[in-house]
């Protein structure tokens, strides 16, 4: 089984359920959707490298051989159910590992970049309030955050699963998101393995409103299965909340600390990855909410059917991941290269969405992002 980690508090006080104070809970989200069966072979990859970390020689002339697909047990076709399709179902491939002898050079990650996210829905009829719980990524100076869509499209979610998550009828309300003071220590894969130590983030000062999410209607091409398993978001910060501004004097800054992308680079398979989200294993309480870190491997890639096809859209990964990290940047080199989308019921194998397609998909939108 697969499950979303999105951690979600409801509010339906027009309803008579309670306050989200007192019901706090976590939303799994189980897919209706089989695994679809392997391809025994892809299609030559494009251009750009998933690179592999132990390989030093330098740059070959010759193009990637094609390469056949490594069989696996169990192989989803995404971290969310497919919407159904008028043709018949393609399925989304585990992609075979490719090497090239170059790596990008490591870079430090920045922790103050990396946010909790937290925003409000509400239902027009009836009043209920439902409010989810997330994490993200500042990736650029002016404020974008990239983060998982389920985080803030509730219908999102509601369509993937089927009805079984999420919530039918709620629009975004607001989202605010905060991280640690700038330079806060990351801590390190072997502090992780060891301590892990929390990070604390003391608020969430900053506004921030929907600027960007895959749709089909805006990528002629991209299929609905490619767009629904495209489980990302990017929202931008807009101003300082009003509790932030005239009780504490918050202003906006010159710029915000952020973590670049990735771009086309991605490690092999095998290569190690850290991630680092909200919640951590300790509860956070009022105000005051903490950070902690998972480290991992890579395990494999998943491709698109259309537009990405044989594009490594997804990453499948061996490592922890605590219910209700959903949006976490997971990041190679100290760049950003995906964002945790679902996990595997009881055990450390996660999806993670990958950035690798996210500048043709940003094309046209009047958003560029330095890293691409």
């Amino acid at each position: 089984m697969r499950l979303y980690i999105l951690f979600i508090a409801a509010a339906i006080a027009a309803v008579g359920v309670g306050s989200y104070a007192s019901r706090s809970r976590v939303i799994v989200i189980r897919p209706s959707a089989a695994p679809a069966k392997i391809p025994e072979g892809i299609a030559k990859r494009r251009e750009r490298p998933i690179v592999k970390s132990e390989a030093k020689a330098e740059p070959k002339a010759e193009s990637v051989p094609e390469r056949a697909v490594k069989p696996m047990a169990k192989v989803p076709v995404a971290a969310m159910p497919m919407l159904a399709r008028e043709a018949p179902d393609a399925p989304i491939p585990v992609l075979p590992s490719v090497s090239v002898p170059k790596e990008p050079p490591e870079v430090p990650i920045v922790m103050a970049s990396v946010v909790v996210v937290r925003c409000s829905f509400e239902n027009a009829a009836t009043g209920g309030v439902i409010t989810a719980f997330g994490s993200g990524a500042i990736i650029d100076p002016r404020g974008y955050v990239l983060t998982a869509r389920h985080v803030v499209d509730m219908e999102y979610a509601y369509r993937r699963t089927g009805g079984r998550q999420g919530v039918s009828g709620y629009a975004l309300k607001s989202c605010v998101v905060g991280g640690p003071d700038e330079g806060t220590h990351a801590p390190t894969p072997a502090e992780i393995r060891t301590l892990n130590p929390f990070v604390q983030v003391g608020s969430l000062p900053y506004r921030a409103d929907i600027a960007f999410v895959p749709k089909t209607s805006a990528k002629p091409g991209m299929s609905e299965s490619e767009a629904g398993f495209l489980d990302m978001a990017i929202v931008k910060i807009a101003d300082v909340t009003d509790d932030a501004k005239n009780f504490f004097g918050r202003s906006m800054p010159a710029s915000f600390p952020e973590s670049r992308l990735g771009g086309g680079a991605m490690p092999a398979p095998g290569g190690e990855i850290v991630t680092f989200g909200f919640p951590s294993g300790t509860p956070s309480y009022g105000s005051v909410f903490h950070l902690q870190g998972s480290v991992g491997a890579v395990r494999d890639y998943v491709g698109g059917d259309t537009l990405f096809k044989d594009e490594p859209i997804g990453i499948l990964a061996d490592m922890e991941t605590i219910g209700g990290r959903s949006g976490s940047p997971v990041f190679w080199k100290g760049k950003v290269i995906g964002v945790v989308s679902a996990k595997e019921d009881e055990s450390v194998r996660a999806t993670v969405i990958s950035t690798y397609p996210l500048k043709e998909l940003l094309e046209g939108s009047g958003i560029v992002l330095p890293g691409l």
